[in-house]
């Protein structure tokens, strides 16, 4: 899905002559509960950009959700945009 994404987006660029995927395999922990899936995507996506093995686990969920929260909360636009809403 996300190829189709940026090969529509890219259509029209000379950077689509640019683009090569790579297909690799990462062991990665398994989810084991219906409510994580959110924190394994982000997390191995985390771990995909940035070259890193991914090295959590089902029982490193609460803290990882705290992290994620703590970026989003301290990202200057996301902050931005929470103050606008709670004054309306």
């Amino acid at each position: 899905m996300a190829r189709l994404f940026l090969n529509n987006l890219l259509q029209d660029q000379d950077v689509q002559d640019q683009i090569v995927w790579k297909d690799r395999i990462i062991n990665h922990a398994v989810q084991k509960d219906r409510e994580s899936c959110g924190v394994f995507m982000l997390k191995i996506a985390e771990c995909l950009a940035t070259d890193v093995q991914p090295a959590f686990t089902q029982g490193d969920c609460d803290n990882l959700r705290l992290g994620i929260a703590h970026v989003i909360l301290h990202t200057e636009e996301c902050v931005s945009l929470l103050q606008r809403y709670v004054k309306n």
